[in-house]
């Protein structure tokens, strides 16, 4: 008879123990800096739609860089 392995341990619909969210990560600075940045990105786009979405885009490119090198970084020192 052969024996019948499951992989893994755990159960179909068990809970997982709750994650913190993105504004627990950020903490006060980092809300007041996003605030910042979506008036500031608001107030052009008021007066130059287009240069807005220019910002909005160079803006966008430059976090997913910063997340990039971090990623890479922590993943160098073993933390990811």
């Amino acid at each position: 008879m052969t024996e019948r392995r499951t992989h893994g341990t755990r159960r179909p619909f068990q809970e997982l123990p709750p994650r913190p969210g993105v504004i627990d990560k950020l903490g006060t600075a980092g809300i007041a800096g996003a605030l910042l940045l979506l008036a500031g990105l608001a107030l052009v786009a008021w007066s130059a739609p287009i240069v807005a979405v220019g910002l909005a885009l160079v803006l966008a490119g430059t976090g997913l860089v910063v997340k990039g090198l971090a990623t890479n970084l922590l993943r160098q020192f073993g933390f990811a």
